[in-house]
């Protein structure tokens, strides 16, 4: 399966074997618990009430993952994540962005606030702005990413963008 009808596709890098193993999406959504979305000013804000469920085969350690978004097979957008597992598969605790504690705190509570002012507008910003490429994928990665793609991204698209910033990085 190279992505799901409603076409998103996920990735997890296999850095021994050099390639990038398709994920199920209700196993990426049992992996990262029981996201709720909601409507927030700012985009959309997710809570997790219940905790998630270990991806199978997965051993504890930092794991990189994507999420691609494709519209008639050809990719248009690359979301990086990347977590630390528990040795039980788990998503554990990190702080892979740098966040202070204050950083952590405003950010909860820019992308969880019912209403927002010019100030959470700029904070938000400023702290989206230190989260830039914390979470990408190595650059070793890109090469069999690009392979475990079903079409080359379209041009111009955010894909696109994510590959080029990538080799600039």
């Amino acid at each position: 399966m190279a992505f799901d009808d409603s076409g998103l596709q996920v990735l997890h890098w296999l850095s021994d074997e050099d390639r990038w193993e398709p994920i199920a999406w209700d196993d990426w959504l049992a992996f990262l618990g029981d996201w709720t979305p909601s409507v927030r000013p700012f985009g959309i804000s997710m809570s997790v009430p219940l905790p998630s469920i270990g991806l199978t085969g997965i051993l504890g350690g930092i794991h990189y993952f994507v999420v691609c978004i494709h519209d008639r097979g050809a990719v248009v957008n690359i979301v990086p994540h990347k977590y630390l597992v528990e040795s039980d598969g788990r998503v554990g605790a990190d702080n892979f962005v740098g966040f202070s504690r204050d950083d952590r705190e405003d950010y909860r509570r820019v992308t969880c606030a019912e209403g927002a002012s010019p100030a959470d507008a700029a904070r938000l910003a400023e702290l989206r702005n230190k989260m830039i490429g914390a979470y990408d994928p190595p650059q070793s990665s890109l090469t069999a990413l690009r392979r475990a793609l079903p079409k080359p991204p379209k041009p111009g698209t955010l894909a696109d963008r994510f590959f080029a910033s990538a080799h600039q990085g």
